[in-house]
């Protein structure tokens, strides 16, 4: 939730207080608990409480990626994000609507049901919501790619293919297998082979990892 000047030694003498035992807790903190702590005054209690105050209306990807669902990281939260809107509407999730969301399959699928079926997580959940934790709808993405065919070849080191595909799919680009004249570019990790060999016979554009990341940064900041 990124909550500033809260780090693993504050959270431990906090945990030690008995102050915070749960996510939860955090945001039921006043002045006083903290300031009682050992080297902690009034303006560090009150800076605190400022960032955790900040961090009740983080995005919903956020939340969704720290409730530590099993295999949920960063792109299947945000893609979980975008699909349900909501956490109660993720929450309430079927199986077959988890599996209609990009980047998730009947694992993940098993996983976030498994979550959300366990009566203490909904405790917490139901915590956060009394506590005033109340993240926006993710605005949905800008189609940049709409229209344009990419394929993937090779490895990646910054990210599995699966996650690359991810967040060309968020923006609207179709990921294919095999490269044709349709095809807009080639992305082109380590080990290319044959199809960065047939990209380049049919003049398609080829971005090596370094030009893709770029490239895809300029696209999902726009």
């Amino acid at each position: 939730m990124d909550i500033r000047g809260l780090g693993p030694q504050l959270l431990r003498r906090l945990s030690e207080a008995g102050l915070v035992l749960n996510v939860v807790d955090l945001y039921r903190l006043r002045q006083g608990d903290i300031e009682v702590l050992e080297g902690l005054g009034e303006k560090s209690a009150s800076n605190l409480l400022a960032a955790i105050d900040d961090s009740r209306r983080r995005p919903l990807e956020r939340l969704v990626h720290g409730l530590g669902i099993r295999w949920v990281g960063n792109v299947t939260a945000a893609a979980l994000a975008r699909h349900f809107q909501t956490l109660e509407r993720l929450r309430d999730a079927t199986r077959e609507e988890l599996i209609e969301v990009e980047d998730v399959g009947p694992e993940i699928a098993e996983q976030v049901l498994a979550f959300f079926a366990e009566p203490r997580n909904l405790k917490v959940l139901e915590g956060l919501t009394a506590a005033g934790v109340q993240p926006p709808p993710p605005a949905p993405r800008a189609q940049l790619l709409a229209g344009q065919n990419i394929v993937l070849t090779g490895s990646l080191e910054s990210m599995s293919r699966a996650e690359a595909s991810a967040r060309l799919r968020s923006l609207g680009a179709q990921v294919s297998s095999s490269i044709s004249s349709r095809t807009s570019r080639l992305i082109a990790g380590g080990g290319a082979g044959a199809k960065l060999e047939r990209a380049r016979r049919l003049d398609i554009p080829v971005l090596d990892e370094a030009s893709f990341l770029a490239w895809l940064d300029h696209h999902e900041g726009g």
